[in-house]
């Protein structure tokens, strides 16, 4: 959950009214804020690019691109980033970050001689860093810290990122080289070094690169209650999908920085059938280390058996990963859920939609 204040919390749940707004980066100047009238930021925490805009409605008709160099031209690598939040009685606002976005693929259209409508998609800087492939072998030298490691792959795939806020480690990397596959990707080759270690890296709602030990929903404390009959909780819907559960993940590390290919087999407690889940990685050195990483992916996949889908008043203080109780008598929910899933409306007339599974 991004930080807020408890006036923010208490509008949430009562009556408020409802901002948003986006500002356009600019590389050598200062921010502009265009206003905007409707779209959407989903996070989804199973993806590469954690954070998407879909459909974000330019008010201005004027801000149309129609040359290069103009404000939200894709060619000015321009970014844009929103905010979503309340406003109180006397005026004064509190806003939540919902992403800082690289422009894609502006549509213009309804252009009847009465006006024009402009609508913006877009994706966060792990899309920009991905893009940025290998055009030559990067080598990293066998011991180099991790962050370090990960630190320097930004700086030369995609310079000028804010400075990383990444989970405090002392592992070090074995001697290993990316970029030898012309398909090869720098972000997924950085979540590769983390994962490693049972840490998830991503870029958080300011933009920022951030990395931190997969979520554990048993440990993770409750940060919102969504109970039958309370103002943010508006509608649940329940699947279950045994076909999706895993059980076991079986960790493979096999490269020219491991001495013997590694075959590590970690179990759910409890569980009366084998559904494994494959993690092959070449930069995971023992059998502890496989062990460790193996725990911490069982952690984010062994509940993915049961979804649950909830409707709320927006809240966009919450975020993949925060643990949530939810009770719905009719549909026989009564527990304690992580958020995978989400989606932020920027118009105050929608809803906000969850997609979570159990802690258990």
């Amino acid at each position: 959950m991004w930080p807020r204040s408890d006036a923010f919390a208490r509008a949430v749940r009562g009556s408020h009214r409802a901002v948003a707004l986006a500002e356009v980066l600019v590389a050598d100047g200062p921010a502009v804020v265009v206003p905007v009238t409707g779209g959407s930021v989903q996070v989804d925490d199973s993806q590469a690019v954690r954070r998407t805009l879909t459909g974000l409605q330019v008010a201005d008709p004027s801000l149309v691109p129609r040359k290069k160099g103009d404000l939200l031209h894709p060619d000015t690598r321009n970014e844009i980033r929103l905010w979503r939040g309340v406003e109180f009685p006397n005026g004064s606002q509190e806003l939540m970050p919902l992403g800082v976005f690289a422009l894609n693929r502006p549509e213009i259209g309804d252009d009847s001689g009465s006006g024009l409508s402009l609508q913006l998609g877009g994706s966060d800087r792990a899309a920009t860093v991905a893009r940025a492939k290998w055009v030559q072998p990067y080598p990293i030298t066998g011991g180099t810290p991790l962050l370090d490691a990960a630190t320097a792959i930004l700086a030369d795939r995609a310079p000028g990122l804010p400075q990383p806020a990444w989970a405090p480690t002392d592992a070090t990397v074995p001697a290993v080289t990316f970029g030898l596959d012309s398909s090869s990707d720098p972000w997924s080759d950085l979540q590769q070094l983390f994962a490693a270690i049972g840490h998830e890296a991503f870029f958080d709602p300011m933009g920022r690169p951030v990395s931190r030990p997969i979520p554990d929903p048993a440990k993770d404390p409750v940060v919102a209650d969504f109970t039958e009959g309370s103002s943010p909780l508006l509608s649940v819907r329940r699947s279950l999908d045994p076909s999706k559960r895993f059980t076991a993940v079986v960790v493979r590390a096999e490269g020219t920085g491991v001495g013997s290919p590694i075959t590590i087999t970690v179990t759910l407690d409890g569980a009366t059938e084998v559904a494994p889940y494959f993690l092959t990685s070449n930069t995971i050195t023992s059998e502890q280390q496989a062990t460790d990483a193996g725990n911490a992916l069982l952690r984010k996949i062994s509940r993915s058996q049961e979804d649950l889908a909830v409707s709320i008043v927006p809240d966009a203080s919450l975020d993949v990963g925060d643990v949530v109780s939810v009770t719905r008598q009719a549909s026989g929910v009564a527990g304690v859920y992580a958020i995978t899933q989400l989606e932020v409306p920027l118009s105050p007339e929608e809803t906000m939609a969850l997609t979570m599974r159990p802690r258990t």
